[in-house]
């Protein structure tokens, strides 16, 4: 099987879109023209049992969280505001009534939190294995829809937050060193927290070029702007942040807290680019609304890939790939 990037550019090759397309494939979410100001963002995701997940990872309630979770992030990723979801589950006989009723419990604890309404969806039965498919909408105002084409030279390279501790949380699950749901070192994996807030800032602001969520690793969500703005990027090493060290990571086998946060993914952290002259009022923005600061930690190049600086001016270029789903790692 070719990789999950190259088979979805074959499975996208001669649509047209129709006139009211704004956004097609390729962004966070796509969009069409709801009037004559504002877009309507739609994105799906799914999350396949085994693949994603495994029965036992935290409770029913935890993963109906974050099935929503992860699909408002690509909303908060174009700068917009979440409305509508639709939630289809296919069952297998493994799953009691109880365990679907709890997951949708936390389904719905993600939507009252954001004020998005459950439109419909679908129910099959499964002959092994859980399914769970989520479509989500949104809107935004046209002038303000934040994408992934939009970095130039000099912009300065942002994330909102430490990076790896969802990927060390899946480590700590596969290897039984961390089992209690309930561990605070879990919640990054289990309970991801979309960015809606912030997204929402970016978009007034008006001084983001562009943004994207952190789901595939930082060195693949940033290969993506990349390719989509035909521009490079260096990462200055020591300002990337990281997860917080702790005692149970050191019974992880190869655990490199920096590999973590580089390709690691799953962190739902917002990845963005401002203007060098503007990243000082976004960032007392987001200090003065939020409570908490931007880090920054790179800037783009006109000279396309990606390079690595550290402290003591080493350069070391690094390949800009993504998680790829048919080349996961077992569960």
């Amino acid at each position: 099987m070719i990789g999950e990037f190259e088979l979805i550019r074959k499975l996208i090759e001669g649509w047209k879109p129709a006139r009211d397309v704004s956004i097609g494939p390729g962004d966070d979410s796509s969009a069409i023209v709801a009037d004559k100001k504002r877009l309507l963002l739609q994105s799906t995701d799914l999350l396949l049992e085994n693949v994603h997940f495994c029965k036992g990872w935290g409770t029913p309630y935890q993963l109906g969280w974050k099935a929503l979770a992860v699909n408002l992030s690509d909303i908060a990723a174009m700068g917009g505001t979440p409305s509508h979801t639709h939630l289809n589950l296919a069952v297998p006989p493994s799953w009691s009534e109880t365990e679907i009723i709890e997951l949708m419990s936390g389904f719905k604890a993600m939507a009252d939190r954001y004020g998005v309404s459950l439109l419909g969806g679908d129910l099959s039965s499964s002959p092994d294995l859980l399914v769970v498919s989520v479509f989500v909408n949104g809107n935004a105002l046209e002038s303000r829809v934040i994408r992934r084409d939009g970095a130039k030279p000099g912009d300065i390279i942002w994330v909102s937050g430490l990076l790896g501790s969802a990927a060390a949380g899946l480590e700590l699950l596969k290897n039984n060193i961390v089992t209690d749901p309930q561990s605070e070192l879990l919640n990054p994996f289990l309970m991801p927290q979309p960015e809606i807030e912030l997204g929402t800032i970016c978009a007034q602001n008006g001084s983001v070029n562009t943004l994207i969520d952190i789901s595939d690793g930082l060195a693949g969500d940033l290969g993506h702007i990349l390719e989509a703005s035909n521009t490079g990027a260096k990462l200055i090493r020591e300002d990337i942040p990281l997860a917080e060290d702790n005692p149970a990571y050191a019974d992880l086998p190869d655990f490199d807290r920096f590999e973590f946060a580089l390709r690691g993914g799953e962190d739902y952290r917002l990845l963005g680019c401002t203007p060098r002259s503007k990243f000082d009022r976004l960032n007392i923005s987001v200090k003065n609304q939020l409570g908490r600061a931007l880090y920054a930690i790179g800037e783009i190049e006109s000279e396309t890939g990606l390079r690595l600086i550290s402290q003591e001016g080493g350069v070391e270029e690094i390949k800009a790939v993504s998680h790829d789903h048919f080349k996961r790692f077992d569960l």
